[in-house]
């Protein structure tokens, strides 16, 4: 297996998540070695990344039946560890340490043969992709709720359907509520966390993940659905002025850091009961008829934790000197006071890089 690391001298290199290169780009990259800092003054004038590749010498194999070996062999087909290779076909391979070799692809020729990596097998032999938690999930049905925005006012408007659509809600979610309660471990159980207003919960949707959230006690259903879908409401503005303010800076050929709020496949719906009233049959039903569910960010325990730019009633702490995601984000609110002239401002920015390394904004809040 192949791992990635940060390069930042011969003998520092910090080594990457997995979530960050599995579909990553290389504003992905740059954004998460901003954060981290591992950028040095002279690499970011250049805008230059370096990444070290390495694998262990046991997971390189040798093609036997290789036509650049040289070799007599016929009619065979079969790979040996790197480590069989007699040592009058290796003596001619670049050397290799007992510990690791850096590689440069998934294949790389040299002088007298092929080695190949584990991973450049056919994608048969690769493991399926699994889900966050393999935990016990319910099937409920719901109807979903569009948004719209007219750029010109800008005002949002909300159409309802009359599809019946069904999205899966872990079964276990309110075990884990009521252990976070008493301050217990609730890691696999499906209950994800809570905030000030919002509770939220584990689901899938078509094959997706989702993180899917309801007001927390104290609401009526009218209340939930009212703060539910002013926060799709901030997400639907957000996202549309997002792409007003990268328009501007591309016009004004400013490069800034990519980012985006988390909107996209986002869901806002209304739940069906069943035939005996019930939301979640055999379990502890959901509380509200109406939820928000957005694509499930990255939420494990080595994940980094959500990173706050702005606050609900103030600019938030000032950026770090390389620290372009930041400075950004604040010129980004700055942005929504002139576009709507002073007449809107999103504030209570706060996100974390999904899995292609891009900052995606979560629950922001408005003031008019």
């Amino acid at each position: 297996m192949i791992s990635f690391h940060v390069h930042e001298s011969a003998t520092k290199a910090p080594r990457l998540p997995n979530r960050i290169i599995s579909e990553g780009t290389v504003d992905g990259f740059y954004c998460k070695f901003l954060e981290e800092g591992w950028l040095t003054k002279a690499a970011q004038e250049k805008k230059e990344i370096e990444l070290r590749l390495v694998c262990n010498e046991s997971d390189l194999y040798y093609n036997v039946n290789d036509p650049d070996t040289g070799s007599e062999v016929s009619n065979v087909s079969f790979k040996l560890p790197i480590s069989q290779v007699p040592s009058l076909i290796r003596s001619s391979k670049r050397k290799l340490s007992n510990a690791s070799a850096a590689v440069t692809s998934g294949r790389e020729s040299v002088s007298g043969g092929r080695i190949v990596r584990r991973s450049a097998w056919p994608a048969a032999l690769k493991p399926k992709a699994t889900f966050t938690w393999d935990i016990e999930m319910v099937q409920c049905k719901f109807r979903r709720t569009t948004a719209a925005i007219d750029t010109n006012k800008p005002v949002v408007s909300f159409t309802p359907s009359t599809e019946t659509e069904v999205i899966e809600i872990a079964k276990t979610w309110h075990d884990g509520w009521i252990k976070s309660e008493v301050r217990q471990d609730f890691d696999g159980t499906g209950y994800i966390g809570s905030g000030s207003a919002k509770r939220v919960i584990y689901a899938r949707f078509d094959g997706r993940e989702y993180a899917l959230g309801q007001g927390k006690e104290g609401f009526d259903n009218s209340a939930n659905k009212s703060m539910l879908q002013a926060e799709f409401e901030n997400l639907v503005q957000g996202e549309a002025l997002r792409n007003d303010f990268e328009e501007l800076a591309l016009e004004m050929e400013v490069v800034i850091p990519k980012f985006s709020f988390n909107l996209e496949q986002a869901i806002l719906g209304t739940f069906v009961l069943g035939n005996e009233g019930d939301l979640m049959p055999g379990t502890a039903s959901l509380p509200y008829l109406d939820f928000i569910a957005t694509p499930l960010l990255p939420c494990g325990t080595i994940d980094a934790p959500i990173k706050k730019f702005t606050g609900n009633d103030n600019t938030g702490p000032a950026p770090i000197a390389g620290d372009r995601m930041t400075m950004a984000l604040h010129a980004f609110t700055h942005f929504t006071i002139l576009c709507s002239r002073s007449n809107f401002v999103l504030c209570d920015l706060q996100g974390m890089c999904n899995k292609n390394g891009v900052m995606t904004l979560i629950d922001p809040q408005s003031h008019s």
